[in-house]
């Protein structure tokens, strides 16, 4: 696969999408809002929403991902790109957003908002009030280098009412685009097309407020058909996102 050269130049003007030259997003800017979609290939209604997220991911000022779940692969077919990892994700987004179940397509923006994906207005709406709330951010800089992900964090900036008390920097390896052809259940017969696919969602260290650099395996990563990785920080594990950022695998 190869990287959407439109969507990685849309988020460069306002994150951290590095290649082997490296760059950063400066203290005090504006993160780019992050969007969340979980899907699968099992859900009929779930591809509706896959155009919403595709659609986005052009945007300047957008960091769209695109999470396949597990939960549907007994409806006869399983889901070639979900991962544990993004149901674990969902999970605990319901516990903290104190749903009564998951569901799919399911849309978080900010890491805080949720609603159904398909719902392109609602998603609008939800992005413009996450735009306005969003804070300065911290610096961060994300780049390969060799065998390893090198992430750096600054100093919480002094604009911020407060700083967090804790915060967790997620690693998530995704496949810019992925096609697949699905054989059985609900879309048996579909020819279904992913953005910014995620294949991993790893724990890669903490953030407290203070400068902090981070060296992450890749090995470590499960990104072996990953071209591209999302960084984010984020407050209590999953809350409001603090800083995110994108950067080229190859």
């Amino acid at each position: 696969m190869f990287p959407r050269r439109r969507a990685l130049a849309a988020v460069l003007a306002v994150g951290a999408v590095l290649g082997p030259a490296g760059g950063a997003l400066g203290q005090g800017a504006k993160i780019p809002v992050v969007v969340e979609l979980f899907t699968s290939q099992g859900c009929s209604s779930c591809p509706p929403a896959d155009r919403v997220l595709d659609d986005l991911a052009d945007r300047a000022g957008l960091l769209a991902l695109t999470l396949p779940i597990t939960y549907w692969d007994h409806l006869g077919w399983k889901d070639t790109l979900a991962s544990p990892a993004n149901t674990a994700r969902q999970r605990r987004y319901a516990e903290i957003l104190g749903l009564k179940s998951v569901y799919t397509p399911q849309m978080i923006v900010g890491g805080t908002r949720e609603l159904v994906g398909s719902r392109r207005s609602e998603a609008e709406s939800a992005i413009a009030a996450a735009r306005d709330a969003l804070a300065p951010a911290p610096s961060l800089a994300v780049r390969r280098e060799g065998s390893a992900l090198a992430i750096a964090i600054g100093e919480a900036p002094k604009t911020r009412s407060r700083s967090p008390t804790s915060a967790t920097v997620w690693v998530m390896p995704y496949r810019s685009h992925a096609e697949v052809k699905v054989a059985r259940g609900e879309n048996g017969g579909s020819k279904l097309a992913y953005t910014h696919a995620v294949a991993n969602v790893v724990e890669a260290g903490r953030w407290d407020g203070l400068a902090v650099s981070l060296s992450v395996p890749l090995a470590t990563l499960g990104a072996q058909d990953c071209d591209a990785v999302a960084v984010l920080v984020q407050t209590d594990r999953l809350g409001p996102i603090l800083a995110a950022g994108m950067a080229a695998l190859r």
